[in-house]
């Protein structure tokens, strides 16, 4: 229902064999994601989590109508990280 640029990253779960992401979309609703999770309208896939970033590839259109993949990052706020000013 929404582009990924439209979820906001809240949080990273660490585990024992993955990290998880914690979004918040528009709505309010939030969704857990791991690598490799699809996310957003065109369905792009979460290519890597870090403390602080989320890393989402997907296909998009570029001005010419042709296909392209696409990196798009979400961050966490800055107050949102241990130790940022």
């Amino acid at each position: 229902r929404y582009a990924v640029d439209q979820f906001k990253m809240v949080g990273v779960i660490t585990g024992a064999d993955r990290l998880r992401a914690i979004l918040v979309d528009p709505s309010g609703k939030t969704h857990f994601v791991s690598e490799k999770s699809k996310i957003g309208l065109r369905k792009g896939t979460v290519r890597r989590i870090q403390a602080d970033v989320l890393f989402v590839r997907e296909k998009s259109l570029n001005v010419l109508g042709q296909e392209e993949w696409v990196e798009i990052e979400l961050r966490l706020p800055a107050e949102g990280v241990a130790g940022a000013k």
